[in-house]
């Protein structure tokens, strides 16, 4: 029982003392002074358990996993932020039952529906190549 005692005044005690340094292990897609602006938890402003545990939550919306180490010094606390990065995405493959083809869509005029690209007629253009038209 006394030993819940002094880590609850333990951890009150800290409550009050500043934040020395704020840092971050582990991330290497993000740049630590990006993460620092989003970061309540100021350095150089009073540490609050509260602040600490909202900003790992907001974290969270950037890695899979994110732990805090406090140090606490002599005129305040360090705080390390221990993160680990999302996987890269390196593909996305699409499927389906059925086969699928990328139509052109073209309005004929304004008053009436989009409607699919037709075929292209058996007359040509100045070109020699076939022309597209409705």
């Amino acid at each position: 029982m006394s030993a819940v005692l002094f880590a609850a005044s333990a951890a009150t005690a800290q409550e009050g003392i500043l934040v020395k340094e704020i840092t971050f292990q582990g991330n290497r897609r993000w740049d630590t002074s990006s993460l620092k602006l989003k970061l309540a938890t100021k350095e150089g402003q009073k540490y609050k358990e509260k602040v600490l545990a909202e900003d790992v939550s907001m974290l969270l919306t950037f890695f899979t996993r994110v732990t805090t180490e406090r140090q606490v010094e002599e005129g305040g606390v360090r705080l390390t932020f221990l993160v680990e990065e999302n996987p890269i995405v390196s593909s996305v493959i699409f499927r389906t039952s059925t086969p699928w083809t990328l139509r052109i869509w073209r309005r004929s005029s304004a008053s009436s529906p989009a409607r699919a690209s037709p075929s292209p007629s058996t007359r040509s253009s100045r070109t020699g190549r076939p022309s597209w038209t409705s």
